[in-house]
């Protein structure tokens, strides 16, 4: 089976008969991506080269992963080239290329696809990891499959524009759902099944705009509403969006009645404290109080906003995966979201129910929550989405994670801080990205099993090493150059010292590793 028969699968699935050519939904499909992949030219060759982020500087250098030289010999950095920070960056400049078209561990059938690892047939995409079935998606992992323009998911199957969500089947045009299956433009469910057109629903099966119905008439009235969806996407190649809904009527914010004022309390202390563990773990040297390097940690990562819900509620929100396309002002904290639930819109019989009858009346429910809480979170303050999480602070998406700050997305974490995307199953970090099982790391890009590294891009199993791009398995390494414990250490020191000085009299070094490649040494 080839991504087209897949995709032919998943309508058959999803809508009971298949709509068309996969390609002929691109555009559509591609919408959701979270941040879409770009494609950047090989210096080394001029082809192509598909890069899964647009967070590297204008200048900067690429090489598609196929034609990095892992065995390239390099010199190491003479006398003196080693008399400060610029000079050292000035003399490994030529080195510092960032690689696309990334391709890891047991993966075949990949095409226009970046970060992808141990999967299978994948196409349009980037950062895909144990997966197969994937087309126009991103941040897809964990054994799913059969996903189309979607984002941000772990285990899913048969999806077809999903943003965000874990444990799910059969889904189309669904947001932030968890432990669901058969549903078709819902937001926010939590274990359910067979419902459509249904916003912040728990535990329900067979509703149509939140209204609970018996099986027979659910399925009768879902077959009439399949058909013409099927019928819609035909004709339009492409279908409503669950995030199109305009400024909220006076009467659809009526009736809503919780207390004001939650912004989420809690204590930043023991997030602080690990601040100051892996600074002085990277540094030699505890940082604090956190808040003092606050521009520091938030070049890269999406800051954490405060807002007023529609409701009138303070609280906070990231512009992160499914809430960058939420409307802001339908943006409700979670007791507001639960409270909205208790409302349904009117179906009436078979005959009268129709899609764009029922999108007509939407605007009564369709409210989204922006401060996810589900998994028994302890002190999280500042943080909209937390899922099996601790004592973190201002955190975009905290899932299995704890004593992590100002960062986008962390899973599986632990003192991890100032990092943008995805970070999974790494520790005592600072400002890395992409990144998946590093440790007592600053600076790191598109790297996995790093140690006490930092400035390195697309590199696995260093440890002690700095400023190294597209290598594999060193130690004690400056620019790809292993030097020995001694002389890396000599060396070290010199950066450090200068990157201390730079961070207390400016709060940042002038620099990181995402713009590296452009860096012209002009000091901070």
């Amino acid at each position: 089976m080839d991504l087209n028969d897949a995709w032919k699968k998943t309508c058959r699935v999803i809508f009971g008969g298949e709509i068309g050519e996969l390609d002929g939904y691109a555009a559509y499909l591609n919408e959701r991506h979270y941040m879409p992949y770009k494609e950047k030219r090989s210096a080394v060759s001029g082809k192509g080269v598909i890069v899964g982020s647009d967070r590297y500087c204008d200048g900067a250098g690429f090489v598609s992963e196929d034609e990095v030289d892992y065995g390239k010999k390099y010199l190491a950095l003479g006398i003196n080239e080693v008399k400060d920070l610029d000079s050292i960056i000035s003399a490994l400049s030529d080195r510092f290329l960032y690689a696309g078209n990334k391709i890891f561990g047991n993966s075949k059938f990949v095409e226009n696809a970046d970060n992808c690892s141990d999967s299978f047939y994948v196409k349009n995409s980037h950062t895909v990891v144990s997966s197969k079935y994937v087309a126009y998606s991103s941040f897809v992992r964990m054994d799913s499959s059969n996903v189309f323009g979607s984002n941000t998911l772990i285990r899913g199957n048969h999806l077809i524009r999903i943003t965000g969500g874990a444990d799910i089947a059969r889904c189309f045009e669904c947001s932030l759902n968890v432990n669901c299956s058969d549903m078709f433009f819902c937001f926010d469910c939590t274990g359910c099944a067979q419902a459509m057109f249904s916003f912040n629903l728990q535990n329900r099966k067979y509703c149509i705009g939140n209204l609970e119905l018996p099986k027979e008439k659910y399925l009768a009235i879902k077959e009439k509403l399949l058909e013409e969806s099927r019928e819609y996407l035909v004709k339009h190649k492409k279908f409503h969006s669950l995030f199109d809904f305009g400024i909220p009527k006076g009467a659809e914010l009526a009736g809503i009645s919780v207390p004001k004022g939650n912004k989420g309390d809690g204590e930043k202390g023991i997030a602080e404290g690990a601040f100051r563990s892996a600074t002085r773990l990277i540094f030699g040297k505890e940082l604090s109080p956190m808040g003092r390097y606050e521009k520091f940690l938030s070049e890269r990562s999406e800051p954490v906003r405060e807002i007023k819900t529609a409701f009138g509620s303070e609280s906070h929100y990231c512009n992160y995966f499914w809430c960058k396309y939420v409307p802001r002002g339908r943006m409700a904290t979670r007791e507001e979201a639960f409270e909205t639930a208790r409302r349904h819109i009117a179906i009436g019989g078979l005959e009268n129910a129709s899609v764009e009858g029922i999108i007509s009346k939407l605007g009564q429910i369709a409210f989204y929550n922006v401060d996810y809480d589900t998994g028994g979170n302890s002190n999280i303050p500042e943080t909209p989405m937390k899922y099996y999480s601790s004592d973190c602070f201002r955190v975009g998406d905290a899932t299995y994670s704890k004593k992590c700050g100002y960062t986008t997305h962390v899973q599986n974490c632990d003192s991890v801080f100032g990092s943008s995307v995805l970070m999974m199953d790494s520790s005592y970090s600072l400002r890395c990205h992409d990144c998946v099982k590093v440790s007592q790391c600053m600076d790191m890009d598109c790297c996995k099993n790093c140690y006490r590294s930092m400035f390195c891009h697309n590199c696995e199993g260093l440890s002690d090493s700095m400023f190294c791009f597209n290598t594999k398995n060193k130690s004690y390494a400056i620019g790809n150059v292993e030097l020995g414990r001694e002389e890396y250490m000599r060396i070290r020191g010199i950066v450090v010292k200068e990157l201390l000085q730079r961070l207390e009299k400016q709060g940042t070094f002038g620099f990181d590793i995402c713009d590296l490649g452009c860096y012209k040494g002009k000091k901070a």
